[in-house]
């Protein structure tokens, strides 16, 4: 699995090196609203409103596509409140979402593609005391995205998306089965982005 985390990396990394040359492109920055929950089995998660923030680059392969590979840090987590006590988990990854993208007209775009996340710290707030808890979840984390984004003639756009996550996070080494396991990260991203003229 790291082989092909890697892998996917690199090739990213070449198409954003070779786009000046062979591919009309632009690049630009992004931050905005994570609206986070966990999906977790047999228990309820409510909204976390988080927050997102990174560098995108927009290759445009004809008039209509686009594939737009981007760099984002990324606050997540959600909240819970079983038997009356309120639990707020929150987790921080460096996630590469690889958006596949079709220009409808006048600017807007509808987008999907895979994201992968690497968790770079988690914690969990209770009863005013923070505790770390980056020992109870996977290091990787593989979703899908898909959503739609509006770019003005000015270069500032809006960007709106659902990250549906595929993996099973928590880390069955650490957590006791039947508590905090089969857990799932669903967000809901809105934010704006500047996209730099090529």
């Amino acid at each position: 699995m790291k082989q092909v985390v890697l892998i996917a990396l690199m090739a990213i990394t070449s198409l954003s090196l070779s786009a000046q040359s062979k591919i009309e492109s632009s690049f630009g920055i992004k931050g905005g609203a994570n609206f986070s929950r966990f999906e977790i089995k047999d228990a309820d998660s409510d909204f976390n409103t988080l927050w997102h923030v990174g560098l995108l680059a927009h290759l445009h392969m004809s008039d209509k596509i686009a594939i737009q590979p981007e760099l984002v840090y990324s606050r997540t987590g959600g909240e819970r409140n079983p038997s009356g006590i309120e639990y707020d988990d929150v987790n921080d990854y460096l996630t590469v979402p690889v958006l596949f993208q079709y220009m409808i007209s006048n600017g807007f775009r509808i987008q999907a593609g895979p994201q992968v996340g690497f968790l770079l710290k988690a914690r969990q707030t209770s009863e005013g005391t923070e505790t770390d808890t980056k020992e109870y979840y996977k290091k990787t984390d593989f979703g899908l995205a898909g959503g739609f984004s509006y770019l003005t003639k000015s270069g500032l756009g809006f960007d709106a998306r659902y990250v549906y996550g595929l993996t099973d996070i928590s880390n069955k080494e650490t957590v006791t089965p039947g508590s905090n396991d089969h857990v799932k990260n669903r967000v809901i991203q809105v934010g704006l982005f500047y996209q730099f003229s090529k």
